[in-house]
C-alpha cells in the first residue's frame, strides 16, 4: 500500500522539532553562566613605609581603583581590603560606587550601599595599625569587557585607609569634599577583587567566599603607613 505524503504543515512541525532540537544540542556545549572572580587585584606585598591612602567621609577623601574586566557580565560581589587608625571603631558601612569616568566630578553608572562582613586577618602594620578583608554582596552591576571602569570605595563613620593593590598598570584616583573632581593619579591601584556572573571561559570559578581568594595570604610581612 502507498502512503501518501503528510501534509505540508506537519512536515513543517516536523522540521520545526528537529530545528529545535539541534539547537538544543548545540547549546548544551555552551558553558553555563556562573558565579567566578572577574578582577582581582590583592594586596600588595609593602615596599616602602606606606600602606594606603585615606578613604572615608570622617577624612574627606575619596578614592576610585582603575580596572578592566575581560569579559563583560554582571558584578555583584565586592571584597577589599583596608586598615583603622588605632582607637577608631571597626567599621562595615560602605559606599561602592562603580565609574565609567573620571573626568571632572566622574560619571557614577552605579553605586552601592552595603554592610560588610569584616574579617581580621591578622596582620599588623609596622605603625600598629589592623588590617582587615571586607566582603558584601549587591545587585548586579552590568559591566563590559575591554573597557577601563573604576572602583570606589568610601567608608562612612570613621578613620580608614584602603590598602595598595598589586595590579601592574592600575591607577589611584582622589577627589576631597574640597574639590570633587578627580585627578592626581598615582600607581598602584587598590587591592581589591570583583565577583559576578559571566559565561566567557575566561572568568575563574569562585571559591565560596573572596576572603578565600587569597587576600588573607598576601599581606605577609607589612610594613605600612597610613598616607594622609
Amino acid at each position: 500500500m502507498t502512503r501518501s505524503a503528510p501534509p505540508l504543515t506537519r512536515q513543517l512541525a516536523h522540521m520545526g522539532f528537529a530545528l529545535a532540537v539541534l539547537i538544543g544540542i548545540s547549546l548544551a556545549g555552551v558553558a553555563p553562566a556562573r558565579a567566578a572572580v572577574v578582577y582581582s587585584s590583592p594586596m600588595a606585598t609593602p615596599s616602602t613605609d606606606w600602606f594606603g591612602y585615606a578613604a572615608s567621609a570622617a577624612q574627606g577623601q575619596h578614592l576610585a581603583s582603575s580596572f578592566t574586566l575581560d569579559a563583560g557580565g554582571a558584578v555583584s560581589g565586592a571584597s577589599w581590603v583596608g586598615t583603622l587608625w588605632p582607637g577608631w571603631p571597626q567599621v562595615s558601612s560602605f559606599t561602592l560606587n562603580f565609574l565609567d569616568s573620571v573626568a571632572g566630578s566622574g560619571n557614577v553608572i552605579a553605586s552601592r550601599s552595603v554592610t560588610a562582613t569584616v574579617t581580621d586577618l591578622g596582620l599588623v602594620n609596622g605603625s600598629g595599625f589592623s588590617v582587615y578583608a571586607y566582603e558584601a554582596s549587591f545587585a548586579d552591576v552590568e559591566l563590559l569587557a575591554d573597557t577601563e571602569y573604576y572602583f570606589s570605595v568610601r567608608e562612612l563613620t570613621s578613620h580608614w585607609s584602603w590598602s595598595d593593590g598589586s595590579d601592574a598598570g592600575a591607577m589611584t584616583w582622589f577627589s576631597t569634599d574640597g574639590n570633587p573632581n578627580w585627578g592626581f593619579p598615582v600607581e598602584p591601584g587598590r587591592a581589591f577583587a570583583l565577583t559576578g556572573t559571566l559565561s566567557d571561559a575566561v572568568a575563574m570559578p569562585a571559591p565560596g567566599s573572596l576572603l578565600m581568594f587569597g587576600f588573607a595570604l598576601l599581606g605577609l610581612g607589612l610594613s605600612r603607613r597610613k598616607r594622609t
